[in-house]
């Protein structure tokens, strides 16, 4: 049985980008943030101050981290728990 995010978020894929597993797994590493940003010991530093972003980039990045999210918990029974 899938769960609802799974379902949703094939769907987003299905609609946008049509990526494969590999690809949308690796967008948490080549999307998202600006090239002149850090991430050490748990924390996103910032070089130089932005003032606008790539939505698409974003919404990659995202949804690559939620993807990821959806095959750890089918692979150890565990929940996902969004905590805003």
């Amino acid at each position: 049985m899938r769960c609802c995010l799974k379902n949703e978020l094939l769907q987003i894929n299905a609609l946008e980008w049509n990526a494969d597993e590999e690809t949308v797994i690796g967008w948490s590493r080549t999307e998202g943030y600006p090239a002149d940003a850090g991430y050490r010991d748990g924390r996103v530093t910032m070089l130089e101050k932005h003032t606008s972003y790539n939505t698409v980039s974003l919404a990659k990045f995202a949804f690559s981290i939620l993807w990821q999210a959806v095959r750890h918990s089918e692979q150890y029974g565990t929940l996902i728990i969004y905590d805003f």
